[in-house]
């Protein structure tokens, strides 16, 4: 429970010999390093080298012979050697990337430097404690980013011994044996759950404590207005913690970092606005539903987290220090977002668009209205890299987010999740900066679509239309663009199809679309499984999303269309139609296959994934899409007996031969001996296949 002190410590011991922010070679955003500088480290620590001579035998197990030459470059990279096939790991203990690094700058270990801020600074420093495997990566996101990491348990011990050294923790808590009652404490990390227990802080010198962490249930708390140094006060997950436990909090003139998240706290107490040096305040999980006008005084405040329902304070626009607001549902606000714009310093902002209020036309014309204000407010944020937008998948609130003015070309990632917007937003296109971008949109025009293959620094791409849309017939070559492309996921009832030279650095491929529609289509050979993959010469996963979503339906529709043509007697024309229509349908049954055969012989034969289900959108349960493949092969048996059916029905039209065009100009009769051939040739008409 006291991980997130342990990875501090990592910092504060300099194991690397300098402070991990002064390191001047970049990470990428996902947390992958950059080749280790060439450069011997220097130490200000006499005692490093056994340090890391120590670390070096716990976590190999083995005895190294001439260990004692080694220098520290050497070390590090057989101890980075020996953690990698480690994989014992605690459960429990899940640390939070962004929670992690604001505790960090709270507690002095990120010097800023000009030109970056504190938290980018701090996740290179996160990346780099990866990057050495002295921490683990617990959670990865869709853009590949390390959210989350685990401390591995050989080094948790070493760190454990190290802070009892420095005095750098005190673990206070049952079962915890007590070291150095008489010393200056610095960092607290409270574990006790009774309140004798408790009682017994007194015997400590709490006089210069800097950061306190409560982890366990307990009775009683701590007077905090005893704590006059304290910058950092974590109460995570503390559901016994309200209001009353806050008394005296406005005394803690220098707190920095706060942390209310999952806690029984229902209001914020007024003396909080005199926390001055406030830079984060947590309230998730909390069950705060309004802040208070004195929050709106907290003007050093950079990093805001509040539920959906949560109400900001008038004079929120006043917070001009603010750069991270996490997450605010822009209808259930009194303050007018016009204003937002002058959150200058903004640069992280998720917001959530609810429209439980929209009970007419008049009030959606007014929530449209409402919503391009807030479009034209967040163009103004100049320095704004990353805007997050989600909404209720079933909201029939329908904006485009167009905007007039200018496009805030610093943003450099951009995602609306569960809500549709009407269209691709039209300043999207101006975004030269954009790497990652996420859009559910009702509809798309091919003009939308490739003016995003213009985005030069564009790595990451998922485009889902509505399940309504009947999708458009895109093409993408080497000429298109998407020259970064490295992630692309596309969902549409049509898929995309790829040409020589597309995509030339995509390495993951999600391709969702309807069976029935794309099997309509495949009379065109461009337009057949597996969609040109052999073209993308980097690809190193491929999955095929199958959807069925609605098939049922259409495919009772095609097939009263064919009998009653049948029985109303074929021409040679609808006859030649008709088999080539059945032999498209021949894609859902062969074009497994077919994706699998081209998995094989692909240059660098990539990991295939195909699964069938009846939802739409890429994030699917997969214990629903389990339950639903074996229905949807089940169905499948259904349809290839009516399909053949249509097959014995065409063929007695042939048989026949007394189509209305015979002798005609346009009479195509003399290929329907050979296209009857082609019919006896398809899967479902094959007495020892089997439906997939």
């Amino acid at each position: 429970m006291v991980h997130q002190f342990h990875c501090s410590l990592l910092l504060d011991l300099e194991v690397w010999g300098r402070p991990l922010w002064q390191n001047k070679y970049m990470k990428s955003s996902r947390g992958n390093s950059s080749r280790m500088p060439s450069c011997q480290f220097q130490t200000r620590n006499p005692d490093m080298l056994n340090v890391l001579r120590n670390i070096l035998c716990r976590v190999s197990n083995e005895v190294h012979q001439n260990m004692q030459e080694w220098d520290i470059q050497l070390l590090i990279s057989r101890i980075h050697d020996s953690l990698r096939d480690k994989s014992v790991f605690p459960e429990d203990f899940v640390i939070d990337k962004k929670l992690l690094v604001r505790r960090w700058i709270a507690e002095g270990f990120i010097q800023k430097e000009q030109g970056e801020t504190s938290f980018k600074l701090g996740e290179w420093c996160f990346n780099e404690l990866i990057n050495r495997s002295l921490i683990q990566a617990r959670k990865i996101n869709m853009y590949g980013d390390v959210t989350a990491c685990q401390v591995h348990d050989t080094i948790l011990d070493f760190i454990v011994s190290k802070s009892e050294e420095e005095n750098f923790i005190t673990v206070f808590g049952d079962g915890y044996q007590m070291h150095g009652q008489h010393s200056k404490v610095r960092r607290l990390s409270i574990n006790a759950s009774s309140k004798e227990k408790v009682s017994t802080l007194t015997q400590l010198d709490l006089s210069h404590v800097r950061s306190v962490a409560v982890f366990h249930y307990s009775e009683e708390l701590p007077m905090w207005s005893k704590f006059s140094f304290l910058r950092v006060l974590d109460l995570c997950g503390c559901r016994q913690v309200e209001g009353d436990h806050l008394t005296g909090i406005g005394n803690l003139f220098q707190l920095k970092y706060l942390s209310l998240r999952g806690t029984g706290v229902r209001e914020l107490p007024e003396q909080i606005s005199k926390l001055t040096c406030l830079e984060t305040l947590d309230l998730k999980m909390s069950k705060v539903t309004k802040l208070h006008a004195g929050t709106a005084k907290l003007q050093g405040l950079i990093y805001l987290a509040v539920d959906k329902g949560v109400q900001l304070p008038d004079g929120t626009e006043r917070m001009t220090a603010l750069e991270d607001l996490d997450c605010v549902d822009i209808f259930k606000q009194s303050i007018n977002f016009q204003e937002f714009g002058q959150l200058k310093n903004l640069r992280n902002v998720q917001l959530f668009v609810s429209s439980d209020n929209c009970r007419d036309a008049a009030e959606a014309s007014h929530y449209k209205k409402y919503m391009d204000d807030i479009v034209s407010s967040l163009c103004k944020l100049g320095h704004l890299h990353s805007l997050s937008i989600d909404g209720k998948a079933e909201s029939k609130l329908d904006f485009s987010m167009d905007s007039g003015g200018d496009a805030p070309t610093g943003l450099q990632k951009f995602e609306i999740t569960n809500h549709f917007i009407s269209k691709v937003p039209n300043w999207v296109r101006s975004l030269f900066n954009l790497q990652f971008l996420t859009l559910r949109v009702k509809e798309f025009e091919v003009d939308d679509f490739m003016a995003l293959g213009r985005l030069p620094a564009l790595v990451f791409l998922r485009l889902e239309a509505h399940k309504c849309f009947h999708g458009r017939r895109i093409s993408i070559s080497g000429a298109d663009g998407f020259q970064s492309l490295r992630h692309f996921d596309y969902c549409c009832a049509i898929p995309v199809t790829f040409k020589a030279g597309a995509m030339p650095k995509i390495n993951k491929l999600t391709l969702m679309f309807s069976v029935f529609k794309t099997s309509q289509l495949a009379t065109n050979e461009e337009f057949r499984f597996p969609f040109g993959v052999k073209h993308l010469t980097c690809l190193h996963s491929v999955c095929y999303l199958l959807s069925y979503h609605n098939f049922n339906k259409e495919f009772n529709k095609w097939i009263t269309e064919k009998m009653t043509q049948i029985m109303a007697r074929m021409s040679c024309e609808q006859l030649m139609l008709t088999i080539c229509e059945m032999e498209a349908m021949d894609q859902m049954y062969m074009g497994e296959h077919r994706m699998e055969a081209a998995a094989r012989t692909h240059l660098k034969s990539p990991k295939l994934t195909v699964r069938r289900t009846k939802e739409w959108g890429i994030s699917i349960s997969r214990t629903r899409g389990a339950i639903q493949e074996w229905g949807i092969k089940r169905e499948l048996t259904a349809v290839k007996l009516k399909l053949k059916r249509i097959t014995e029905g065409v063929i007695t039209e042939l048989s026949r031969n007394n189509c209305p065009l015979k002798g005609q100009g346009n009479c195509q009769c003399q290929g329907l001996l050979e296209a009857k051939a082609r019919l006896n040739t398809l899967s479902f008409n094959n007495a020892t296949s089997t439906s997939q």
